[in-house]
């Protein structure tokens, strides 16, 4: 069973299938980032363009891989006014996966699919913690922060499917024993 997960961006969109049964070994992952910078003056031709070539290109990785399952990093919206045309690839790439494909990507939240992996996550910085923590657990280094991001979204998939995934569980301090000193 495969998952395609997707940490979508208009610069650098992180692709992801993840086998459920890759065992840990990183090389059995597949893993690109696309996507391409517009100035600011980008007419809306070039910001049509741009969404086309992503979503084809994403499409195109679904269609070799033939995945049974999507997921996609839930929004994240920066200031810079981007979020109407992240909405729109994100609703482009999502109609064509279900279309073409019959994939209905699921959302998944970030803080959450970083809380399997590690446990616990510091509210600053936590994007800069889960990609040190990945680092340490053996992730190639010629991998992006994109891919990193699908990659924590996939192992949480991964995870729910009964695959293989790295998960940490939080500590109940209630079961926990003291000992006598």
């Amino acid at each position: 069973m495969n998952i395609l997960a997707i940490d979508l961006s208009l610069r650098g969109c992180g692709i992801i299938v993840l086998p459920t049964n890759w065992g840990g070994h990183w090389h059995n992952i597949h893993h690109q980032t696309i996507g391409e910078k517009l100035g600011n003056d980008a007419t809306p031709q070039q910001k049509l363009g741009r969404l086309v070539r992503i979503s084809s290109e994403i499409l195109a990785i679904a269609e070799m891989f033939r995945p049974d399952h999507a997921v996609v990093e839930h929004y994240s919206f920066n200031a810079r006014g981007h979020h109407m045309d992240l909405g729109e690839l994100g609703g482009v790439v999502k109609h064509q996966l279900a279309t073409k494909l019959g994939l209905v990507a699921q959302p998944v939240v970030a803080s959450a699919a970083r809380k399997v992996i590690m446990g616990s996550v510091p509210r600053k910085g936590a994007k800069d913690a889960t990609l040190a923590y990945l680092r340490k657990i053996g992730m190639p280094l010629e991998w992006t922060d994109d891919e990193a991001d699908a990659f924590v979204v996939a192992n949480y998939a991964s995870s729910a499917l009964g695959g293989f995934a790295f998960a940490m569980t939080p500590v109940d301090a209630k079961k926990v024993k003291r000992r006598a000193a």
